[in-house]
């Protein structure tokens, strides 16, 4: 066993990393709060669980606008060979400033990729995720993401997953994992 990878699982055992409390959101949302969407492409979005595309799309472009107004910087996360993001949150992405595509070629957005390096660029220590499979490939990435230190901040109104995935969306993980777990609304009206 690697001793330092052994010492870090240890250490997070006994030294967990505290929830965030919704006092704290407006305060990350100045000193270094991120968007990340999540594989939001048309062969995953197809696949989504009856009614949730219309469910969490206008919820997840509510999230972009907000952004935009509050200079947040939003990082798309699309998988290699399922194509662009679907048309109407590209639509939205398109007068946003601060957004950057990254193209991944595992479930967690963090392998393999410059993700990492770009938002310790723009100082980023919270991440806000969005997108699917909340099971899959958005709990990859938060696992990635809580592995380099980040805070997560995860909403049920802006992931989902497939017709066989949980029905919970895989909430109580990321509430054990430290996540603070909010309606977008609470998100959006900071």
């Amino acid at each position: 066993m690697n001793f330092r990878f052994g010492w870090r699982r240890l250490k997070r055992r006994f030294k967990p990393i505290p929830p965030l409390s919704t006092e704290m959101l407006q305060e990350l949302k100045q000193a270094g709060l991120a968007v990340v969407l999540i594989d939001m492409q048309k062969g995953f979005v197809g696949n989504l669980k009856s009614g949730d595309k219309g469910r969490i799309v206008p919820n997840q472009i509510a999230v972009l606008r907000h952004c935009r107004e509050n200079n947040i910087p939003i990082i798309v996360l699309e998988f290699k060979g399922y194509g662009e993001t679907i048309k109407e949150i590209r639509v939205e992405l398109g007068d946003i400033q601060q957004y950057k595509t990254i193209i991944k070629g595992y479930d967690n957005g963090f392998k393999k990729t410059n993700l990492d390096q770009h938002l310790r660029s723009l100082n980023i220590s919270t991440l806000f995720l969005m997108g699917i499979n909340a099971d899959c490939c958005v709990k990859r990435t938060a696992n990635g993401a809580l592995r380099r230190d980040y805070q997560i901040i995860i909403s049920n109104d802006v992931i989902s997953g497939q017709s066989g995935h949980s029905s919970d969306n895989s909430i109580p993980w990321y509430e054990k994992k430290g996540a603070l777990v909010l309606p977008v609304t609470s998100f959006l009206e900071t």
